[in-house]
Formats: structure tokens, C-alpha cells, sequence
């Protein structure tokens, strides 16, 4: 019988998604000591139907795509903090991974929800404004992603907090170098490493275009399709805006009515109010606005 290869990770980047996962994944990815798992995204403990969850691919599966020589491999899927849409995540980590190290990065709810939405619109062809699409999907995973302290305590459950790291993204974006000492001394890595490359931000969202329909069916087409398995994302992230260029679509209307707008501040407010209390960090970049 034949050995499986590889190795399950050490830590995991659980999210939150548009709150700068795929920024770390990326400067994690140059410190000698670390591997990240390619292709990002692995969704592994998400017990739903391909693409979106991986569960039932098995552990073998798992531990192959971290075959490299780093002392340390990660994995970085922001779906693992949209319960309870996608449930049972934290148990099926502590079933598999019990000693992994957990890295939770979160952003100002609200931006988030909007920056989340734009990535839908981008993926799914949909248009409508956003208090449209909140109405239609009250509970939707955009939404439940910024209910940071309802998914905290869903991991606490079954990690000590020792075990988990809560990193706002403000702090990665405006102060990185301490955000990210912050979190290699976390993983027990040289704290001290740096890199030009710590300059780059990937998949900004500010920077990518809406697809039209046609938009749509360009990069669903076999080519792009291709591309996109074969080239590096950073270089199919610049060709896929290139592509864009003569195909963008309107992009949705993003302000809520001020009474969706009181109650979704109220929901999120009392949020960041849980996750302050469980993390016992004060995450100002998390205002109550």
C-alpha cells in the first residue's frame, strides 16, 4: 500500500474573506521557513459539493498539497468563517488538525460586507444593489462574514484561544511590518524576516472591474479558463483586468436606506463588541460607525 505524501498544515488563515487573506497568504509564502498550499484556497474542511467545498476528497488529498521542504505550511481559505451557512468547519479542524495554529484577519464590518459583495458581482453576474441582494438573501455568507464574534465562538469551542491569532487588516495594510512580526512570532518563525515584496498588495478589490455579461462569458470561455490554471495569480490577476478593459459592466449600487443601514450596524456592533470580548484585543480599526 502506498504511502500517502505530504503533510497536514500548521496554522490556517480562516478569514475573514476581503479582509486581506490573499495579501498574507502571499508574504507568508516568502518566509524561508513557511509553505503556503497551492492552489490557495484549499476549502478542505467545507463538507459541501466542488468547487466550493473539499471535504470529501480526504485527508490524502489534503496532505498533498503541502509537499515542500519550509519548516512550517499553511493553509488560507476565508470560507472558513461563514457559518452557519457552511457549519461544522471548527469540528472537522479540531478532528484533523487539533494543534493547528488559527489566523483570523478582520476589517471594519460594513466595508467588508461591501468589498464581499463587489467579489459576487465580479464572480456571479449579479447587479443588483446591495439592499436588493440583502433582501433577497438575508443570511447570506457575505453577510455572515462580518459577524466576527458569532465565528470566533464558534472556533472557541473547539481551539483555546492561545491557539488563535485575531489580526485586523488595517493593521496589515497601514502597519505591516509590525502585523507581520506580530504574526511570525505567533507561528514561531524568524520574527525578524523581511522582503521588498512585503510592498505588494494582491487582489485588491478597488482595483478590479465588474464584468458585463459579455464580460462573463469572456472569462468563462476556454481560454481564459486555461490561463487561469497555468498562469501565476498575481499574472492572471493583471490579465484578467486587461481582458476586462472593453467588457466592464456598471457596477452596483452599494448604499443601504438608513434603516437597513441602523439595523446592519446594529448586528455588527454587537459583533465586534463579542470578538473584543473573546479575543481581548480592543481592534479600534473595527469602529462602530
Amino acid at each position: 500500500m502506498t504511502k500517502p505524501t505530504g503533510r497536514m498544515p500548521d496554522f490556517i488563515i480562516i478569514g475573514a474573506t476581503k479582509a486581506g487573506t490573499t495579501s498574507l497568504d502571499f508574504y507568508l509564502s516568502l518566509h524561508p521557513e513557511i509553505q503556503m498550499a497551492r492552489p490557495k484556497e484549499p476549502r478542505f474542511f467545507i463538507d459541501t459539493a466542488e468547487p466550493l467545498g473539499r471535504w470529501s476528497k480526504g485527508p490524502d488529498w489534503y496532505r498533498s498539497l503541502f509537499q515542500g521542504d519550509g519548516r512550517l505550511c499553511g493553509d488560507a481559505s476565508p470560507a472558513y468563517t461563514h457559518a452557519p451557512a457552511l457549519p461544522g468547519v471548527p469540528e472537522r479542524m479540531a478532528q484533523l488538525v487539533p494543534r493547528a495554529k488559527l489566523i483570523y484577519l478582520v476589517r471594519e464590518p460594513v466595508e467588508r460586507l461591501k468589498s464581499h459583495y463587489l467579489m459576487l458581482c465580479r464572480q456571479n453576474a449579479e447587479n443588483l444593489p446591495l439592499v436588493d441582494f440583502l433582501s433577497k438573501n438575508p443570511e447570506s455568507r457575505c453577510l455572515l462574514a462580518s459577524c466576527y464574534g458569532f465565528q470566533l465562538h464558534a472556533y472557541l469551542e473547539w481551539f483555546p484561544m492561545a491557539q488563535i491569532l485575531v489580526i485586523e487588516s488595517d493593521e496589515l495594510a497601514c502597519n505591516r511590518s509590525s502585523a507581520l512580526k506580530s504574526i511570525f512570532e505567533f507561528l514561531g518563525v524568524d520574527p525578524h524576516f523581511s522582503t521588498p515584496l512585503f510592498k505588494h498588495r494582491r487582489n485588491v478589490g478597488s482595483h478590479q472591474r465588474i464584468p458585463s455579461a459579455t464580460g462573463h462569458r469572456v472569462l468563462n470561455s476556454r481560454g481564459m479558463k486555461c490561463a487561469k490554471h497555468i498562469l501565476p495569480d498575481s499574472v492572471f490577476y493583471h490579465l484578467q483586468n486587461l481582458v476586462l478593459r472593453p467588457f466592464a459592466g456598471k457596477p452596483p449600487i452599494l448604499e443601504l436606506p438608513q434603516p437597513i443601514r441602523t439595523e446592519i450596524h446594529s448586528r455588527f456592533s454587537a459583533e465586534v463588541q463579542l470578538l473584543r470580548k473573546l479575543s481581548g484585543q480592543t481592534l479600534p480599526s473595527l469602529s462602530d460607525k
